[in-house]
């Protein structure tokens, strides 16, 4: 059983130096390890529209990687932790009734049902039944303005962080703080995308701009960037690794705080 904070590294054999197919199979489910190509045509372009609606949202970037792990099941909820056998059971940590998958823990759990049905919600007289993620984001993606879009999404990591709070924290804070909060961190952030001057791209100009090229050989690409809260001196960074075909290896996200500078150093990412 591979520990909580185990790296890709480890899934290697020692021996070969390649992947330890044995362990793979035993911390990664059947759907985790089949190619994108045998997931259907349809399922793709549904797919393709959620990304590109996801993509041109004028939300933080750590948000846009946010849903879209929710969407895939990347997230360490307990359930996908018991499937990799970091953990023995996946009782919901919050509610403590079901078992916690990703679509539990940000929707339909009584607790965070009480984030959604705070009157400022878009979405407070919905049904918060489980089902998949991509599900209910393809129908908030459908039915709801942008911009209501883009509360939804900050809203969304907003209750996990809040989960996390609990978990390794022991605090949980109420639901109308945590919709408070995430509507002033888009508000910050769109106020401060305004102010970047007429001569700089737009997000959506940069979007179209910028594309990821692929590599040649058998190699991998590595791209990182960071952003620095200047009133309370933190940094959050981000890294995501991907293989010549552009198939994610690796995501990962952290917090640095006492970061005086906007120039974020390497040692930072140690």
């Amino acid at each position: 059983m591979l520990h909580v904070e185990a790296k890709v590294e480890e899934l290697l054999s020692a021996k070969s130096g390649g992947w330890n197919v044995g362990l793979i199979k035993q911390v990664l489910n059947e759907e985790e390890l089949l190619p994108k190509k045998k997931r259907g045509r349809e399922a793709s372009r549904s797919a393709d529209e959620a990304w590109r609606k996801l993509w041109n949202l004028n939300i933080p970037g750590v948000t846009k990687i946010f849903v879209w792990k929710a969407i895939t099941n990347c997230l360490p909820t307990k359930k996908n932790l018991l499937k990799r056998k970091v953990v023995k059971e996946a009782l919901c940590p919050v509610c403590k009734r079901e078992d916690e998958s990703v679509c539990h823990t940000l929707w339909s759990c009584n607790r965070a049902g009480d984030v959604w049905a705070c009157e400022r919600s878009p979405v407070h007289k919905w049904p918060s039944s489980e089902r998949d993620v991509f599900e209910f984001w393809s129908e908030w993606s459908s039915k709801l303005a942008q911009d209501q879009v883009e509360i939804m999404a900050m809203v969304l990591r907003r209750v996990w962080l809040r989960r996390n709070g609990w978990v390794f924290e022991n605090r949980f804070k109420g639901p109308n703080e945590v919709f408070s909060q995430a509507v002033i961190c888009l508000t910050e952030f769109q106020q401060a995308q305004s102010k970047q001057g007429s001569g700089q791209l737009n997000s959506a100009q940069c979007n179209r701009a910028l594309h990821w090229k692929p590599l040649v050989g058998d190699v991998v690409k590595v791209n990182w960037d960071a952003a620095l809260r200047i009133n309370d001196s933190s940094c959050g960074i981000g890294v995501v690794i991907r293989d010549s075909c552009g198939e994610l290896l690796v995501s990962l996200c952290c917090f640095r705080s006492n970061v005086l500078s906007p120039i974020v150093r390497p040692e930072h990412l140690a």
